[in-house]
């Protein structure tokens, strides 16, 4: 006997909701959590595999530093748990994960899987709320004891954590004399400065390589410990092609008045087509943080300081491949596209000299044009160039991997907000510093695990409601 007409309507309409639920529902996650795993082995939508693929064998092992992967997921979220179950490289003092923040910047905010240093402290240790402090010789009872009353600066280490504390130079004196840093730079850059009883004034001339077809624009953003005071908006100059001829050269300038008494950071976010052909300042400390990239304009005999012990530079241009002396030792760049990097055995500030431009410079630390202008205001980190006998004291955010047999199992928490999303993808970091220096040894990845947490369906709908209402 067959079934009434309008049953079979009724179950191929059910049929067709409950596949529409479905679709809808895995695009906007309405629950607001979830989850996706791989070996790296298998093909995945939604986790694609490691690149560069010079830096991997079969696929899950890691033989070199860093490696990238992209994360699709259906809608934008604001946190990820990420979980990783792995082999130790005795070679890796680190291992964190990564998620770009910035197109134009090539930033990423990074959280900790492992890191060694701290795994080996055998000091006397404070626990409260996720947070631990290690003490060479136990002088606090609480965190709260040592945060009312904090150590010297130089005594203190942080992991994957801040500590506020302001950086006042009581014998700063502010000077009326313009002056000129004879730098060209490459892309994005940020340097720290210092003010008292003055304008922050800065003049920056810009010229546009015209080397890709994408819009050109960027922006300046200004901050004090981390907040945003101001971003201007440099606009593009117009050509959209890339037809390789340089454009006109653009002077912008930013001025503030009336600011405290302290140190602040000034960001150019722009991509590798734009050149700072010139800076102009009164002010006397200007410190590049952690990479400079000097373009190729054919200058020679730079010098550069650093306050790190540890310096690191590559060059994309067979005309730039030199020796530069870090005091009296040498740091050879002898091929393209590859980072060496070494530690000198020098008291800061290293002086370093430069035969050409065209080099990309990088360091856990600052870059000035001289001494006097080296400011920093950061707490040691501890990180693979720490030398723990100079600290008393750690204090950091973390907690160690887990041993599974031969592998150990690690979890990173990553802050979505502000992260870079375009076509429904983040894109990841796996960052282990050290490895592949030797070529020795890898770092196999058995599983990779991520969840992802956002607003749910409801709160969504309430956020629309409170805009428009």
């Amino acid at each position: 006997m067959k079934k009434p007409v309008w049953k079979i309507r009724i179950l191929l309409w059910s049929v067709l909701g409950l596949a529409l639920v479905f679709f809808v529902s895995a695009k906007i996650v309405p629950t607001g959590h979830i989850g996706y795993k791989t070996n790296f082995i298998k093909d995945d939508f939604f986790i694609r595999k490691l690149t560069p693929i010079e830096r991997v064998m079969n696929k899950n092992e890691i033989i070199d530093n860093p490696v990238y992967f992209s994360l699709f997921t259906p809608r934008g979220f604001d946190k990820a748990r990420l979980k990783v179950t792995y082999s130790e490289s005795t070679e890796t003092p680190l291992f964190e994960a990564g998620v770009m923040i910035g197109e134009k910047s090539w930033n990423y905010r990074t959280a900790p899987f492992q890191n060694t240093a701290i795994d080996k402290l055998s000091w006397s240790r404070i626990d409260e709320a996720g947070v631990s402090l290690w003490q060479r010789n136990p002088h606090y009872s609480s965190l709260a004891d040592f945060y009312a009353s904090l150590p010297a600066r130089d005594k203190i280490a942080l992991y994957n954590i801040d500590l506020e504390q302001s950086l006042i130079l009581p014998e700063y004196k502010a000077q009326a004399e313009e002056r000129k840093l004879d730098l060209t730079l490459r892309g994005s850059y940020q340097f720290y400065t210092y003010v008292k009883e003055e304008a922050l004034d800065f003049n920056f001339i810009f010229q546009d390589l015209n080397q890709n077809r994408d819009q050109d624009g960027f922006d300046i953003t200004l901050y004090q410990q981390g907040k945003v005071l101001n971003t201007w908006q440099v606009d593009d100059d117009g050509v959209v092609n890339d037809n390789g001829e340089l454009g006109a050269e653009k002077s912008f300038g930013i001025a503030v008045n009336g600011l405290s008494e302290g140190v602040y950071k000034i960001e150019v976010k722009a991509n590798d087509d734009i050149l700072t052909k010139d800076i102009k300042t009164k002010q006397t400390k200007i410190s590049f943080i952690n990479n400079l990239h000097l373009a190729k304009t054919g200058k020679s005999q730079l010098s550069l300081y650093s306050d790190s012990q540890v310096l690191s530079a590559k060059t994309i241009n067979p005309d730039s491949l030199q020796t530069l002396k870090i005091g009296n030792e040498d740091l050879v760049i002898k091929e393209t596209y590859k980072q060496f990097s070494k530690k000198f055995n020098v008291e800061s500030p290293l002086e370093i000299k430069i035969p050409l431009d065209g080099i990309i410079l990088a360091s856990d630390g600052v870059f000035a044009l001289s001494p006097e202008a080296l400011i920093n205001p950061e707490f040691k980190k501890v990180n693979q160039n720490l030398d723990l006998e100079k600290v008393d004291y750690v204090l950091a955010r973390y907690q160690s991997p887990q041993n599974q047999g031969e592998f150990k199992t690690a979890t990173a928490e990553l802050d979505l907000t502000g992260a870079y999303y375009e076509k429904g993808q983040y894109n990841l970091m796996l960052s282990l510093p050290g490895l592949g220096e030797t070529g020795s040894t890898s770092v196999k990845i058995k599983e990779l695990e991520i969840e992802l947490f956002g607003k749910t369906f409801w709160q969504k709908i309430k956020e629309v409601l409170e805009n428009y209402l």
